[in-house]
């Protein structure tokens, strides 16, 4: 899959607590749907914007996780289609397993993308992990609503956390995930 390639528009959704701010990237000018890039001093504009402090609208179009309704530690797949308002230089998406209780907290590193360039107007990213380690986390508080998230990173900056809730309930001893996307 195209890290970067063009996806169906399928509408855009600003998530509801993101930290994204800034104009809408219809608002913008070279880079941006409808916008020429030939033009190479304004297509390097919005990765010096991006450096400068100018934080990005991010709009996710389409997100993809498989397999779902599965055993927890089963291989997990996720796609995710957004729009930039500007271009993100140097930037990754890192993805965490959440399982919170009343008790305890455990937080699952799952890995991260590579570092990108990410432009204007439509991007996209594919994560793959073998396996989800739930070694460590008790089962009662495995057996319970947590989160998968995606945070698109720039430096030390978030610039978005998108959450995916993820019910695990326990079935004849196995505990399944089914993992809900945001835009539904």
């Amino acid at each position: 899959m195209d890290k970067h390639g063009p996806s169906e528009d399928k509408g855009h959704h600003s998530l509801p607590g993101d930290k994204a701010e800034g104009k809408g990237w219809e608002d913008q000018g070279p880079g941006a749907k409808g916008g020429g890039s030939e033009d190479k001093e304004h297509a390097e504009r919005p990765a010096a914007e991006a450096k400068a402090g100018h934080t990005p609208t991010v709009d996710v179009t389409r997100v993809e996780i498989a397999p779902n309704e599965c055993p927890v530690c089963d291989p997990l797949t996720l796609e995710m289609d957004f729009l930039l308002s500007q271009g993100l230089p140097e930037a990754q998406w890192v993805v965490k397993f959440l399982v919170d209780s009343a008790q305890e907290r455990h937080v699952v590193d799952l890995g991260a993308t590579d570092v990108e360039d990410y432009r204007a107007g439509p991007n996209s990213f594919l994560f793959e992990v073998p396996t989800i380690d739930i070694s460590g986390i008790r089962p009662g508080a495995l057996a319970n609503c947590g989160l998968l998230t995606a945070s698109l990173v720039c430096g030390a900056d978030t610039i978005i956390d998108v959450n995916m809730v993820v019910m695990v309930t326990e079935e004849e001893g196995d505990f399944i995930r089914t993992i809900y996307s945001p835009l539904e």
